[in-house]
């Protein structure tokens, strides 16, 4: 009997390690910054008949608990013929608790962008 309840406490120990591990350094499941597109804005060259930036508005939040000093977000930006392309954008100085507006111009190659979204986000507390 005791053999038996020894082994489900080093059952339930060893799935509560595997469920409760923290996440390894440099994961990507945005757990200090909280990023929410909140618009965007496509400049077309009349000129030069093609599309040139993308301007996009987002709001952030820092929903950690320390302080960070840089940060990099990463967009993805879906065009009408359905290819994509990666763009980022840098910044610094991020209180906790922070929320700010901010916008990125993004060079979206001639293209029009039908979609953009947050892929990623890199943090240097």
């Amino acid at each position: 009997m005791k053999k038996a309840i020894y082994s489900f406490l080093l059952f339930i120990l060893l799935i509560g390690g595997c469920v409760f591990a923290p996440d390894p350094p440099g994961s990507s499941d945005f757990d200090f910054i909280s990023v929410i597109i909140t618009g965007t804005e496509q400049y077309y060259n009349d000129f030069y008949k093609k599309w040139e930036t993308l301007k996009v508005y987002y709001t952030m939040e820092n929903v950690g608990d320390g302080f960070i000093e840089t940060y990099i977000i990463h967009f993805e930006v879906t065009f009408v013929d359905f290819t994509t392309k990666e763009s980022i954008t840098i910044g610094s100085d991020l209180d906790v608790g922070e929320i700010r507006d901010e916008y990125a111009y993004l060079n979206i190659s001639g293209k029009e962008a039908k979609d953009i979204k947050v892929v990623d986000q890199e943090i240097n507390p």
